[in-house]
């Protein structure tokens, strides 16, 4: 699972109605994402770090700057803005599940699953959390429990193929073949390539 898809977790820009240095940051935000979205990933963590400088105590600025980081592979500073973003903002469950992204990334499992039961617990209806949970009980062999998240996910969202795969290898794993076998064919149905 990649990180959280930050335009999901915007707030309304209402919610900085008054306040120009909330505006402006805001539009720093904007201006990182659609640098991030062309690869430009120096430059968007300049204007992350702009939007930090405007307004020190956006969560949303410092999860963008974490995700930036941790896109470049430094899954040590990520950790640190997340956690920046969950002191300013302690129930961010998108914050929650990028620190489980981190974690994954530093070859901690056991930390990365508390930090994706953290997103869920916070957001209940989170389905990549959900999944990444599913991804990381996989590879600790808790195969009954990984199953489990990876339906929590497809309840959610259906149309992920790569959820229906995840879930047919498991499947298979438990000689449940005949339902492996329509995970793979509806995974194959949502993405032919």
């Amino acid at each position: 699972m990649g990180l959280f898809d930050r335009f999901s977790t915007r707030p309304a820009r209402s919610s900085t109605s008054g306040d120009s240095s909330g505006q402006d940051a805001l539009a720093l935000i904007d201006q990182g994402n659609a640098l991030e979205d062309k690869g430009l990933l120096d430059q968007a963590l300049d204007c992350y770090k702009a939007a930090i400088r405007q307004a020190p105590t956006l969560a949303r600025a410092h999860l963008n700057h974490g995700n930036v980081l941790l896109e470049m592979g430094n899954a040590e500073g990520a950790l640190a803005a997340y956690a920046t973003a969950l002191a300013h903002n302690p129930d961010y469950a998108a914050a929650h599940y990028n620190i489980g992204n981190a974690f994954l990334k530093s070859g901690r499992p056991q930390a990365a699953l508390a930090a994706y039961d953290k997103a869920v617990e916070l957001k209940a209806d989170f389905a990549d959390a959900h999944a990444a949970r599913g991804n990381v009980l996989h590879d600790l062999g808790q195969l009954d429990e990984a199953q489990a998240s990876y339906r929590l996910a497809l309840a959610l969202k259906p149309d992920q193929a790569e959820i229906h795969y995840c879930l047919g290898r498991i499947l298979t794993r438990l000689r449940r073949l005949d339902e492996a076998a329509e995970c793979f064919r509806r995974a194959g149905m949502l993405r032919p390539d």
